[in-house]
């Protein structure tokens, strides 16, 4: 059985080749998607070249084993779509592979008992994470959305092994790590997930292949249990922030950072009450992905509104843009919104990508005005309401009608 295997959840997009189960595997990884992560442009090219460089008739494809997840929601959607177009065309099977269980099968270098724990990055001190004690490949924590700590913790005290940690997310919290186990660099990559869908055997039609989303299943389940019904809305707090007056002379405008943190914090939570924390904001600072953030200023110098952004190599997403009640209509979010974007495109990004929820209309207006567009919608996306999320991009291919 010849298996063709595609990984795109991580920030290097990879393809792998084998005639059969028990055969040599050959693997070819697009060296720019590394650094840009731009699977959608590089993938069918890369998997073009590998077959014909190893004289493979994609005709003689019985199995496409695919990385489904978690991971970058780009990553895993543009994968599983290729994945379900080159089955249906060849009319091949699709093995559908956890993305955390590809790394058991992966090479460590590590001799004798300890607990596995592949850690990819769900930002805001989460990781998706799992564990596997070794060689026996026997998972005794299941994959799920941790707080990174906590997770560390857990392994320890169930593992009973030393621990190693790998993947995106060791690294990036490699800090708060240290002290529980060993961290081995390592990134997903198609060839591991070859192994993993060769030894599972199991194989599917294209229609059933569906990606995983960690974060998504656990809303489900409480639609299910009926714990989601209509939005809660947190009562927003009457204090010194909602008695600040109306600008009394020129807004300011000025690139933020960490030491901002706590002003983002106490200004998001009047804006939209379950807000971050300071850490959360900070993190987008201090960690291993780059981020813009563009802050309003009034004659107090106090924050009254800020847009901010995480680069993901020649992709970007924005991840939050908020003016304070009393400040509204006075485009300082748009103004925010589009100094973030003009330095992603001085930073070399090729395509942004947002997430808003389908009731907010005048948050979609705001960006369809700066050129994003809807590029696809997730049903019962936020936890908290069952609410969708619509997707939207702007890319190099948009306008940008700013201003």
């Amino acid at each position: 059985m010849s298996i063709l295997a595609l990984e795109t959840t991580g920030k290097a997009a990879s393809a792998a080749y084998a005639e059969d189960a028990g055969s040599e595997i050959f693997e070819k990884k697009d060296e720019s998607g590394e650094s840009g992560m731009n699977h959608l442009q590089h993938l069918m090219p890369l998997v073009s070249e590998l077959l014909e460089e190893h004289g493979a008739d994609r005709r003689d494809i019985d199995c496409v084993a695919v990385s489904a997840g978690p991971g970058s929601f780009t990553g895993i959607r543009i994968g599983m779509a290729a994945a379900k177009t080159i089955a249906q065309v060849l009319g091949a099977g699709i093995s559908s592979v956890m993305t955390l269980e590809s790394f058991i099968y992966d090479e460590y270098g590590k001799a004798g008992e300890y607990l596995l724990c592949p850690l990819l990055d769900a930002r805001r001190h989460t990781v998706y994470a799992a564990a596997w004690l070794m060689p026996e490949k026997q998972k005794i924590i299941k994959e799920g959305a941790y707080d990174v700590s906590e997770f560390a913790s857990r392994a320890v005290e169930e593992g009973g092994r030393p621990v190693v940690f790998t993947g995106g997310g060791a690294v990036k919290y490699a800090e708060d790590l240290a002290a529980y186990g060993k961290i081995i660099p390592k990134e997903q990559h198609a060839a591991a997930v070859l192994r993993c869908a060769a030894e599972s055997g199991i194989i599917t039609g294209y229609d059933d292949a569906e990606p995983v989303y960690l974060k998504k299943a656990e809303a489900e389940i409480k639609r299910k249990e009926g714990k989601l019904g209509l939005r809660k809305r947190k009562k927003k707090e009457d204090g010194p922030a909602l008695a600040m007056p109306p600008a009394d002379g020129k807004i300011i405008y000025r690139d933020l950072s960490a030491d901002n943190a706590d002003a983002l914090a106490y200004l998001d939570r009047i804006c939209f009450g379950n807000s971050w924390s300071a850490d959360s904001f900070r993190g987008d600072f201090e960690g291993a992905r780059a981020a813009a953030y563009c802050g309003a200023f009034n004659s107090r110098d106090e924050l009254i509104g800020f847009a901010g952004l995480v680069y993901l190599g020649e992709e970007a997403e924005v991840n939050r843009v908020a003016a304070h009640p009393l400040y509204r209509n006075r485009g300082i979010a748009g103004e925010c919104l589009s100094r973030i974007l003009d330095a992603a495109r001085g930073a070399g990004v090729r395509s942004i990508l947002l997430e808003v929820r389908e009731a907010n209309r005048s948050a979609i207006s705001l960006y369809k005005s700066r050129g994003f567009r809807v590029i696809s919608k997730r049903k019962n996306y936020y936890q908290e309401t069952g609410e969708n999320a619509l997707i939207m991009k702007l890319g190099e291919e948009d306008g940008d009608e700013r201003r």
